[in-house]
């Protein structure tokens, strides 16, 4: 009985406000975006999957060979001219 006296004195929430059409458009609409949030979810998922494969597969690091093509002093036709063409 007291419970009923308290559910008499309550107002009708927003949803309960709203009319069936209302409702159930915004029904659909907040269904299709928990929908878009699941794919994304999976999506990243997926895609943190490939990531993990392609780094576990990368290629191992060849030894470098020793050369010393980058340390030799230019030759005197390699270097720039300043007069420009003048």
């Amino acid at each position: 009985m007291i419970a009923a006296i308290f559910a008499a004195d309550a107002d009708p929430t927003l949803w309960q406000r709203l009319d069936e059409a209302t409702r159930e458009r915004l029904s659909l609409t907040l269904a299709g975006f928990l929908l878009l949030l699941a794919l994304l979810i999976l999506l990243i998922a997926i895609s943190a999957r490939m990531m993990r494969r392609i780094a576990r597969h990368r290629p191992t690091a060849r030894r470098r060979e020793v050369s010393d093509w980058d340390q030799r002093a230019p030759a005197e036709d390699d270097l720039p001219t300043t007069d420009h063409g003048e």
